[in-house]
């Protein structure tokens, strides 16, 4: 894949210093002499074959009176663009973004299974191999069209212990290529199940393991194919227990992420997905990585440890013009019903596809339950012609919505605070503890291991590690109240 990569530099003498990163530090974009002005230092790279990450650095190799370097960017493609700074949201604020993107062709033949052949659909094959797991094509519950696979299993896991359903043949790639693999899921679990296939099954998007909550979820992966790679075997896999798992709507593209699915088989209609894409990678002491803290705790897709903003990603289809309209955002919790905060973008819409996000400023956020909803509607041509004479929104072209608990920089912070004062109860119970001569080892060990568990659960904080300080906090709690729960009843004489 291209890349470019580029930064603003300002040195009347830089000496040798460079810019780039990569495998073995091979990217190297030299600075040059620039005076009192900013320039503008760009380059141009492709990334090898096996390449997923790239460490980015900024060199100095010899004498240099002093350079000044500012707005660094990197960015997909081969030309560079005007420097963009983060969008930083302040509490309580929404952004909605609308940008035109592209749709990919889907190389999948009957990619929504519509078309069947006996108890199967046409181009794809079914084998449950050495499982119980079954394969139906159901047409009570579908995406798109008329219907959907549904897949069951009821084999534990094991090595080479899997139900295998994939397309007859394989699909033509390009070596050293991106491409994109995504289906639609629904499931109340879907044990371990994926999306994928190419050489040595490599490539797995993992189908969720928690309930969708009768919601069609997208899964998707994007890969690079080898420099040999010629052909991709396609397949769904399930090697666990599960009582259903519903698929369709299988898209493979070229490209680095996945793009509407347009159906073949039907007219298309406007469409707005949403999704929560996975939290952006941190960096601490040096250490870059996924902040996901005990998925099977906090499923992703469930519980959002957004500290101080949330965006959300979507995607819009419009099979024809549609010109002037409104992208409406409504936000509101659960439990109580509360409207936190409305939000509306205008856009002149034409044919095609858009890409969405949706940021909203949640750092004062108490900890609930939140739904997100969001909806295209036609400009009014007069005040309340979209809206019924019982307060219903009407004349809705596509809609979408997202739930999920949402825990806010406020909310740990609160939850540390919380730790805090325990641990000082603590300290005062082991003091009476002290003073009557009892044995107070055991609760000054879990004082000492909670009072240094605070500074870490803060620094955490600090460096967007928002799921682990969260986490942190409540076990502490637990500690705190078991520890005092002991005292009292030894201080009572029961213990």
């Amino acid at each position: 894949t291209v890349y470019t990569l580029s930064c603003y530099v300002r040195s009347a003498d830089p000496g040798r210093a460079w810019i780039g990163g990569s495998e073995r530090w091979r990217i190297r974009f030299h600075f040059k002499p620039t005076g009192n002005k900013w320039m503008r230092i760009v380059g141009t790279f492709k990334t090898n074959p096996t390449e997923r990450n790239f460490h980015l650095m900024i060199l100095t190799e010899s004498p240099t009176s002093g350079i000044w370097i500012d707005d660094v960017q990197l960015e997909e493609g081969d030309k560079v663009t005007a420097f963009q700074m983060p969008i930083k949201l302040k509490s309580g604020d929404v952004r909605i973004v609308v940008e035109r993107a592209h749709v990919n062709p889907n190389l999948v033949p009957n990619s929504s299974f519509e078309e069947v052949h006996g108890n199967r659909p046409h181009h794809w094959m079914w084998d449950r191999r050495n499982t119980d797991a079954t394969m139906t094509v159901d047409e009570t519950i579908a995406r798109s069209g008329k219907r959907s696979i549904k897949l069951t299993n009821g084999t534990p896991f094991g090595a080479h212990v899997y139900g295998w359903f994939g397309l007859v043949g394989s699909i033509p790639v390009k070596p050293n290529t991106a491409y994109t693999v995504s289906c639609y899921v629904r499931t109340e679990g879907a044990g371990i199940a994926w999306i994928g296939g190419g050489k040595r099954w490599r490539i797995r998007a993992m189908f969720p393991r928690v309930t969708t909550g009768g919601r069609w979820v997208r899964v998707w992966k994007s890969f690079v194919t080898e420099p040999d790679e010629k052909t991709f075997a396609l397949m769904i896999v399930t090697e666990s227990p599960t009582k259903g798992i519903w698929i369709d709507d299988v898209k493979f593209e070229e490209g680095d992420r996945p793009t509407p699915y347009v159906p073949d088989f039907e007219k298309p209609h406007p469409s707005l997905e949403l999704e929560l894409p996975p939290p952006k990678s941190v960096e601490h002491r040096g250490i870059l990585f996924m902040p996901i803290w005990k998925p099977e705790r906090y499923p992703i897709h469930e519980h959002v440890f957004a500290g101080e903003q949330v965006w959300l990603e979507g995607l819009l289809y419009l099979p024809e013009r549609l010109g002037r309209a409104q992208l409406r955002v409504l936000i509101e919790r659960t439990d109580t019903g509360e409207v936190v905060k409305r939000a509306m973008h205008e856009y002149d819409f034409d044919a095609g596809a858009y890409d969405v996000e949706i940021g909203w400023g949640c750092a004062d956020a108490d900890l609930a339950r939140y739904r997100i909803r969001a909806w295209l509607e036609p400009v009014a041509s007069k005040e309340g012609a979209n809206v019924t004479a019982t307060g219903q929104r009407k004349n809705i072209l596509a809609s979408a919505q997202l739930e999920f608990y949402l825990y806010s920089r406020r909310t740990v912070l609160a939850q540390i605070e919380k730790v805090r004062r325990m641990l000082a109860q603590l300290d005062d119970a082991i003091a009476k503890l002290q003073r009557r001569g009892e044995d107070t080892s055991y609760p000054q060990v879990t004082a000492s291991i909670v009072r240094d568990f605070i500074g870490y659960a803060l620094e955490d904080v600090n460096y967007g590690e928002v799921g682990r300080a969260w986490d942190a906090g409540v076990v502490m709690e637990r500690l705190l109240r078991d520890e005092l729960v002991q005292i009292e009843n030894v201080l009572k004489g029961k213990a």
